[in-house]
């Protein structure tokens, strides 16, 4: 995993220190809370058991003309009152997307990738798999640069289903 992390990092800086010659330019970065619900098969087997709980998301957008290209992270935990969670994820995100922007306070943006998707359960072994995540953004700018995004990401694994829904601060760069 570290290598998958440290060679998709260096491509994206290339890509950000390339910005002059190539014009692309930091489009935006975001980052918020949400809720997720996750549906899972086991190895194997017809059984399938969901979860839900609290995630965190965070996104760095660059854009060349009309094409958006992005970083993302998102990651959860079960939510358990009573006791420790037993389910957890991680998941690190490579998209390419398009924005739509209706007005000047309220653009739209949809994002598809590829991503490496990580989870650990109490009883089952840890382990990681290749996703392919759909992201949906409704940006409310408030002054031109700065904003709240509502976001729908949609992964779907091998094994996996996960539904994402958050709510996020949103920096647009000039």
């Amino acid at each position: 995993m570290k290598n998958f992390i440290v060679i998709v990092s260096s491509l994206y800086i290339s890509l950000i220190s390339a910005q002059e010659e190539n014009k692309f330019r930091l489009r935006s970065l975001d980052a918020g809370f949400g809720i997720f619900y996750n549906e899972f098969t086991f190895n194997n087997t017809d059984y399938t058991e969901s979860t839900g709980g609290l995630c965190f998301n965070s996104q760095l957008t660059t854009s060349l003309k009309n094409n958006l290209f992005a970083l993302s992270y998102l990651g959860g935990e079960e939510f358990d009152i009573f006791g420790t969670p037993s389910y957890s994820f991680h998941n690190f995100n490579l998209f390419y997307g398009r924005a739509l922007e209706l007005t000047k306070w309220l653009h739209l943006e949809g994002f598809a990738g590829i991503g490496y998707f990580l989870q650990s359960h109490s009883f089952l072994k840890s382990y990681s798999q290749l996703a392919y995540p759909l992201k949906f953004n409704m940006v409310f700018l408030f002054n031109g640069h700065k904003g709240l995004s509502l976001s729908g990401i949609y992964l779907i694994g091998q094994q996996e289903r996960l539904l994402s829904v958050n709510i996020s601060y949103y920096y647009k760069f000039k």
